[in-house]
């Protein structure tokens, strides 16, 4: 189990984006419009975990594209990332 000091405080826009499974592009656009807590640092996005996780708390009671938003564990963002992937 990690302690506190080992969870992340501010997530880049690639460790976000892995972590809500959606394209960079998306995590960008909503930047852009106002509608997910960001601070644009020089020409880069930073996310604050504590502002997303309520950002995520509210958006569990909206719908988007006709789907409840699903949240995924913040470990999702330590485990390591598998690029290979089985053939059927």
């Amino acid at each position: 189990m990690k302690g506190a000091e080992d969870v992340v405080a501010v997530l880049t826009a690639s460790e976000l984006a892995r972590w809500l499974r959606i394209p960079k592009s998306t995590l960008y656009k909503l930047c852009q419009e106002g509608h997910i807590p960001a601070t644009k640092i020089g020409r880069r996005w930073r996310f604050q975990r504590s502002l997303i996780d309520d950002w995520l708390k509210k958006q569990d009671h909206t719908r988007a594209g006709g789907h409840l938003m699903r949240r995924t564990s913040p470990s999702d963002l330590t485990a390591p990332r598998s690029d290979a992937r089985r053939r059927a």
